[in-house]
């Protein structure tokens, strides 16, 4: 509080004190006289008082009792009405802080907002006129569908190439330099026969190759979304199932792999066959399910007639609906032929719309199958 306001405080309290003095010395005095009085009239009356000196001092001794006690509570009085006054005023300049508080912190508030406009405005400007700047070279360097297309088919071509080339033999040559310079072709060595063993795990190798380059086409493909690349397992169910399982546009698709040479089908359909026949139903179940909306059946070689996976196809489809049935696929032969197969069906697919519906490319196996139900 400053000088002026306590100059005004003293200047509202000496008033009230003052007439506090007043009115005590008023009643003083009545007391006074009334006892001046009451002596007067007995001596008019003719009567004697005698006054002991005890009882002077006893009486004067209770006129300063009196007279004290007037004054403190005239003073209590004061005090209180003193800080009630002191308490109202702070209580005012309480309010006023407040106030003053709240009008700040609201002002504070909408310049912030104002900041935060402001800065929300500049980022959205500049970034349109980033996107302005951008969006004719992005469409320009862009490439288009079938150009992608053409590039994954080349390339995985060229990868086929690579591995036919590293895996065939080169005939060897001998150079004899005599006087006579004469190239004598040395005939090709015999091939040693191979064990069981060895048989089993080059067709292995030749099987994880091919299964390798049909996962990693499919998944190399633009919007493809692989969601499983490995081994399927029969006794299983979902992606597992599957030694692929994709999202290609709207279709859930799952790419199983096989190979038809003699040592490795009996790893396929087992040694009775059921475990292929298992393995049908299965893939059934999740078509039912809607896990999977199509299944891609791809062989590293044709099927015959007499094969024993046609066999189990055919007793397969005389056991579900032709509609569910239609959704099983099928590639067949070389890498060089089935990959360029899948490529343009994935392109396919992925050009459908979402209640598009195309129908699935003529697939060999469902031919020999309308062709021996016509002999029968």
């Amino acid at each position: 509080m400053d000088s002026g306001e306590r100059s005004k405080f003293d200047s509202t309290a000496r008033p009230g004190s003052v007439a506090y003095k007043t009115l005590g010395l008023v009643i003083g005095s009545a007391i006074i006289g009334s006892a001046v009085t009451v002596l007067f009239l007995r001596i008019a009356e003719g009567g004697a008082e005698t006054f002991s000196t005890a009882s002077l001092m006893g009486f004067f001794f209770m006129v300063v009792l009196a007279t004290s006690a007037t004054a403190l509570a005239l003073s209590a009085i004061s005090l209180s009405r003193a800080a009630e006054r002191t308490m109202n005023q702070k209580s005012r300049e309480i309010s006023e802080m407040q106030v003053q508080v709240a009008t700040q912190a609201a002002k504070t508030m909408g310049l912030l907002e104002e900041s935060a406009l402001l800065v929300g405005e500049e980022i959205v400007k500049s970034v349109c006129e980033r996107f302005d700047m951008f969006r004719d070279d992005i469409r320009t360097e862009l490439p288009r569908r079938e150009v992608i297309r053409t590039d994954v088919t080349e390339a995985v071509k060229q990868a086929l190439s690579a591995i036919h080339v590293a895996s065939s033999e080169k005939p060897v040559k001998e150079r004899v330099e005599p006087s006579t310079a004469v190239v004598v072709e040395k005939p090709p060595p015999e091939k040693p026969e191979m064990s069981p063993e060895e048989a089993e795990e080059m067709a292995d190798k030749k099987y994880g190759d091919f299964k390798d380059i049909v996962l990693l086409g499919i998944a190399n493909y633009p919007g493809v979304i692989a969601r499983k690349i490995g081994e399927g397992h029969y006794r299983t169910e979902g992606d597992e199932l599957a030694d692929g399982a994709f999202t290609i546009k709207h279709d859930s698709v799952a790419v199983c792999t096989f190979a038809t040479g003699d040592v490795m089908e009996s790893r396929f359909l087992g040694k009775t066959g059921d475990s292929f026949s298992d393995f049908l139903k299965s893939l059934f179940n999740e078509l039912k399910k809607k896990h999977f909306t199509r299944v891609f059946f791809v062989f590293d070689g044709v099927l015959t007639n007499v094969s024993p996976y046609s066999k189990a196809l055919n007793a397969f489809r005389s056991c579900i609906d032709a509609g569910t049935f239609a959704q099983f696929e099928l590639f067949e032969g070389s890498p060089e032929t089935v990959i360029p197969e899948l490529t343009e069906r994935v392109s396919q697919l992925m050009a459908l719309e979402a209640e598009q519906e195309m129908d699935a490319p003529p697939l060999s196996f469902r031919e020999q199958m309308l062709a021996s139900g016509s002999e029968g």
